[in-house]
């Protein structure tokens, strides 16, 4: 898997090369006790190397979110070294924020793992929203999300997307390469009704059941349509709401 190893400083990110900036995979809504800790405990991550075709300039993979831990300030500035073409670092910010610093042109894929941000009565909408605005308008930005479940993750994440008029590159799915384990739900409903088998299974939840990516906005949606900012934000956690 080449080297592996914690670097500070002017570490080349990627494979290195000077002439072709690394493609970004900027894990958004990271956190340390999933995300982050594959990469510090596992090998997880460096099988992206073998699982997809190589890109020229090689990858970074960004771990961002409020839920990452850099420990001390000066962790946050570390480069790890996962192969030779292959590298990582965490940062405790938004994804807006990390994907200010990037540039408009540096190649970069947003994935988000199981971020709830269709429930929670539109809480995690809103705090989400900033961010999924600033992904949709970046040029050339696909960005893939997985959910756990159907009846509640799929169906509010796909209010909050249709509400910022975001244009679909895949379809809603299942996923082939979801979590081996799985949470059954209640056999009691609210009021004390028992459900069946059946139903208790149709409300299992289990990570990356589901699939989709977007890329950009429908066309006279979004910022084309006059909403401001804000006023998709609005949206999104409005939709999120209703879910």
């Amino acid at each position: 898997a080449g080297a592996r190893g914690a670097i500070h400083g002017t570490e080349p990110l990627g494979d290195g090369d000077p002439d072709a900036p690394p493609l970004t995979v900027l894990l958004a809504g990271a956190s340390a006790h999933t995300e982050q800790f594959l990469l510090e405990h596992t090998e997880y991550w460096a099988e992206l190397t073998t699982a997809s075709p190589p890109a020229r300039g090689g990858v970074h993979l960004a771990f961002v979110g409020p839920d990452v831990d850099v420990g001390k300030p000066s962790r946050s500035e570390t480069i790890t070294r996962l192969t030779q073409s292959l590298t990582a670092s965490a940062r405790r910010e938004t994804a807006g924020a990390y994907l200010s610093r990037l540039g408009p042109s540096a190649p970069c894929l947003v994935m988000g793992f199981n971020t709830g941000m269709g429930g929670g009565g539109g809480a995690l909408a809103r705090a989400w929203a900033s961010d999924l605005v600033a992904t949709l308008k970046r040029p050339n930005t696909p960005a893939l999300f997985t959910c756990a479940n159907a009846f509640a993750d799929l169906s509010g994440e796909m209010g909050v997307f249709r509400a910022l008029g975001a244009r679909f590159l895949v379809q809603p799915a299942a996923n082939p390469f979801r979590a081996y384990t799985h949470a059954v739900g209640e056999v009691c409903a609210p009021g004390g009704i028992t459900l069946s088998d059946g139903d208790a299974r149709a409300q299992a939840s289990c990570a990356n059941a589901f699939v989709y990516a977007v890329l950009g906005f429908e066309k006279k949606k979004g910022p084309a349509s006059g909403a401001s900012d804000d006023q998709l934000c609005a949206l999104a956690a409005a939709a999120a709401a209703r879910a």
